[in-house]
């Protein structure tokens, strides 16, 4: 299984994506894949949010995934994306043992949100 982590700073929101083993069956390039499933889950996210609940900008910190989200967030013209260099430590979130847990025995993909 892998996950998604989203971080709304205004909010303190953390929404946490389960990306379940099953999605990614029988394919190759899956470094490729999940960029793109990264970006379609994105704006997935930002299409569900009430209009004034949608962000200003997002901020990537995988140069490689603002490619992918420019394509999936053609429909959000006023949203802009930047890339940044900023080193988050997301395999020391895995090691909380609440979400790493959730990850690791998700049984289906989901979506969990935190305050």
């Amino acid at each position: 299984n892998g996950a998604i982590f989203i971080f709304n700073p205004r909010t303190g929101q953390l929404y946490l994506k389960v990306i379940h083993t099953s999605v990614w069956a029988g394919q190759k390039r899956l470094s490729q894949l999940a960029k793109w499933k990264t970006a379609e889950e994105v704006a997935a996210l930002v299409r569900s949010l009430p209009m004034e609940e949608q962000p200003k900008q997002i901020i990537v910190t995988r140069k490689g995934l603002l490619d992918p989200l420019e394509v999936h967030m053609l429909d959000f013209p006023n949203i802009t994306l930047r890339a940044s260099e900023l080193q988050l430590p997301f395999q020391s979130a895995m090691r909380i043992e609440k979400l790493g847990d959730m990850i690791l025995k998700a049984t289906e993909p989901k979506m969990v949100l935190f305050q």
